[in-house]
């Protein structure tokens, strides 16, 4: 299985290297046998062409990934080496496994060993989270741009005259997070300072108000989300970016949701990544039609 599975990795690495858009790649001596039952011959071209039916779109990325971490100097290092083993030891903890027993049923699925386990569990992972950094800063501005930071307090009332009470506690100087204890109804919104970005689970009609304020400061007004029926009071604390950049960028890794495909997409348009065979071309247009960035 392996020797098959080579055989189309090493297919796959060739998608980039000629051709036109339209073509469909192949492998040499594509008629020689691989496997014989009866008069039946399966040949390298047989498996190659099933292969990459199945599978082929996700291997072919999944290489380009990996080159793209090494293009971008991002190699596996100590910190992540630390960090796979003390989650597989966790792993292995909740599920009251041994770690002989575990490496062992590893083998059934080809994976060789610990370090197998982590090549193909744990690094992939550490890799992108490393590259999602690296994009964030090469382009700070832009992501800023796009995430619109913020850093404030929020409390949340299940009424309005409840958010009015609080409102008028917070103006007249009281601790915000002590009101937002007496006034509040969820933990979400504790009254604790943190940044906001885009993506935030912070109703967008609160989010909106936050970041078109001109000043620092408690908004003066109750915030009605109606489609929750929640009520709002929101003090910005700051919103020059340059003030907490640190925390904006920790926020903007910690919390997106599609920072994942924006730092590969970016980088694949930088190496110009570039398919010449049209079904693999067709398989990662259907499932990431954002990585297809040669048109």
């Amino acid at each position: 299985m392996k020797k098959i599975y080579g055989i189309l990795c090493a297919c796959a690495l060739s998608l980039t290297l000629a051709g036109c858009k339209d073509a469909t790649a192949g492998v040499s001596d594509s008629k020689k046998a691989l496997i014989t039952v009866g008069n039946t011959n399966i040949t390298k071209g047989d498996v190659y062409n099933v292969l990459k039916g199945n599978s082929g779109a996700s291997t072919a990325l999944t290489m380009t990934t990996n080159t793209l971490y090494e293009l971008e100097g991002i190699k596996v290092d100590d910190n992540m080496k630390k960090r796979a083993e003390k989650e597989f030891q966790e792993s292995l903890k909740s599920s009251e496994q041994k770690e002989e027993d575990f490496i062992k049923n590893l083998k059934s699925y080809g994976i060789e060993s610990k370090e197998d386990y982590f090549e193909q569990y744990y690094y992939p992972k550490y890799k992108q989270e490393a590259l999602n950094e690296k994009y964030v800063n090469d382009k700070k501005k832009s992501v800023f741009n796009t995430y619109n930071p913020v850093k404030g307090r929020v409390l949340e009332a299940s009424s309005k005259e409840k958010a009015e009470n609080a409102l008028k506690a917070v103006q007249n100087g009281e601790n915000f997070e002590s009101t937002a204890k007496k006034y509040g109804d969820t933990t979400t919104y504790s009254g604790k300072e943190e940044v906001y970005i885009t993506e935030s689970s912070l109703p967008q009609t609160v989010f909106s108000q936050m970041t078109n304020v001109s000043k620092n400061g408690v908004i003066s007004k109750v915030i009605e989300d109606t489609s929750s029926g929640k009520y709002y009071v929101v003090q910005v604390t700051e919103k020059d970016t340059s003030k907490f950049e640190e925390d904006a960028i920790n926020t903007i890794l910690e919390t997106s949701t599609s920072l994942d495909d924006t730092a590969l997409t970016y980088y694949l348009e930088k190496h110009k990544f570039t398919i010449y065979d049209i079904d693999v071309y067709n398989g990662i247009k259907s499932t990431n039609e954002s990585y297809i960035v040669q048109d």
